[in-house]
């Protein structure tokens, strides 16, 4: 057979995206995919160089890529299976590195028989459904409670998030940091269109479901220019994670914003809000307690009704008084981490953890 691998030019992005989403073909997939032609001209246009086509006589018949820094994956059209196409695709891909991985579906059979002709070492392990903080204590996310800092959070969403966890959902987490939280999502929503919002550009943790932007949330501008992107393309989230600045100002200028884009049901969640109790003059991130702080903290905020904030509009407050259904806080003391001391407390509480989900009226 003439086989060749080629750049994946533009002209081959519809044919990535109806061999990935053929019913058939995503029997060998983890996850079922359900991809439109602007989702994968946006992906496309940041990943194609990951991927590299096969042609056959000049018509592609699979393809090749990369996904996650170093794992490989490939795809060959129902109509040339069982003809050696992937096995030439992987080992032409890989060819000038060993530092891959491949992660096959115990059942799929023609994968792994792939991977083993190229002498690939196989290591079986047997996963059984992780809950979300399992699959958070997975990615080392301070969310679980097995990361040296971990607070807890994920069993107190996981009643909320299991419900939603196959459904096609879109959701949102303020602060990116390394991206294991993004890692968490894709993961443990196989069907969720996944938007990370950060400070720095983290477009390297983007993939086929994961799209990062630059967002400063202290600024009334970016969260506006955020808020005008999803009105212009009619986007709204099941729910916005907010694990960004942890500042109490930055927290209700950023709900007080972005709460309109939550669909009716779903929900805003404020994490850390441990900052509520810092003392004046207390340091996070740059961000300084003030009096102001002190006096009109996110915790009393989530606690007074009606809703008033110093940070937020008329319009906007009167906008989340009609529609927060209710207000669900976890709070639990956090003394024995190591960075408990470093942020001292009003009443000389010890650093807590704490947390809210906040429902949307449906």
């Amino acid at each position: 057979m003439n086989l060749v691998l080629v750049e994946c030019k533009k002209e081959y992005w519809e044919f990535v995206r109806l061999l990935r989403t053929n019913s058939q073909i995503q029997e060998g997939f983890f996850s079922f995919a359900e991809i439109t032609k602007e989702q994968q001209e946006i992906f496309m246009s940041k990943n194609h160089h990951r991927y590299k086509i096969c042609l056959l006589e000049n018509n592609p018949v699979g393809y090749v890529g990369i996904i996650n820094e170093q794992e490989i994956t490939y795809c060959v059209h129902s109509d040339f299976s069982n003809q050696g196409i992937g096995t030439y695709m992987v080992r032409e891909f890989t060819k000038d590195s060993k530092n891959f991985i491949a992660i096959v579906k115990q059942e799929n059979i023609g994968s792994q028989r792939v991977f083993e002709k190229l002498g690939w070492q196989k290591h079986i392990y047997f996963v059984k459904k992780m809950n979300f903080n399992e699959t958070c204590n997975y990615y080392n996310t301070d969310k679980g409670d097995k990361h040296p800092y971990g607070n807890g959070y994920a069993s107190f969403y996981d009643p909320v998030f299991s419900e939603m966890r196959s459904k096609h959902i879109t959701l949102c987490e303020i602060g990116v940091e390394q991206g294991n939280s993004l890692k968490t999502y894709y993961d443990y929503f196989p069907n969720a269109k996944i938007y990370g919002l950060d400070i720095a550009d983290k477009k390297v943790f983007e993939n086929d479901r994961i799209t990062t932007r630059i967002l400063d949330q202290s600024k009334e501008k970016d969260l506006d220019e955020f808020l005008n992107f999803c009105d212009s393309c009619n986007l709204q989230f099941d729910f916005i994670l907010d694990d960004g600045s942890h500042d109490v100002e930055h927290q209700q200028l950023t709900f007080g914003k972005l709460f309109r884009l939550i669909k009716p049901g779903g929900f805003y969640i404020i994490e850390d809000l441990g900052s509520s109790h810092f003392v004046l003059g207390v340091e996070l991130y740059g961000n300084v307690q003030t009096q102001r702080k002190i006096n009109n903290n996110t915790i009393k905020f989530l606690s007074q009704r009606p809703f008033d904030s110093f940070w937020i509009s008329k319009e906007n407050l009167s906008y989340i008084n009609d529609c927060v259904a209710s207000i669900t806080i976890f709070d639990t003391c956090n003394k024995y981490l190591p960075y408990s001391k470093e942020y001292e407390c009003e009443n000389g509480y010890p650093l807590r953890s704490i947390t809210s989900i906040i429902k949307k009226k449906g």
